[in-house]
């Protein structure tokens, strides 16, 4: 398979996911809240990257730079994350996801 089919499959594969990913918030964040969202998918990150830290750890190195800048970006992409879970507790998710 050539390159171009593969890097088409990859972005199909990626719009798929994203999409879905979108609807199942909406739904998550209709049946439980969105503070309820926040927290479980705060959890589900905290937890999956422990465990992706200990798989690595004897390949990783640490140093505090990173650390901070892990930190960082985090915080940026949890305010995002909350502005779309806000978003979408009063919106529609094909008006709020663009949008966004």
């Amino acid at each position: 398979m050539s390159s171009a089919a593969v890097a088409v499959l990859y972005s199909l594969a990626t719009i798929t996911c994203w999409g879905t990913v979108n609807v199942v918030i909406k739904n998550l964040t209709n049946n439980l809240g969105e503070k309820s969202t926040l927290y479980y998918r705060g959890m589900f990150s905290a937890i999956s990257s422990c465990l992706l830290l200990l798989a690595f750890l004897n390949e990783s190195t640490f140093n505090i730079t990173y650390i901070f800048y892990g930190a960082f970006l985090a915080t940026f992409s949890y305010i995002g994350f909350y502005y779309l879970v806000r978003g979408l507790t009063v919106g529609k998710v094909g008006i709020v996801v663009p949008l966004n």
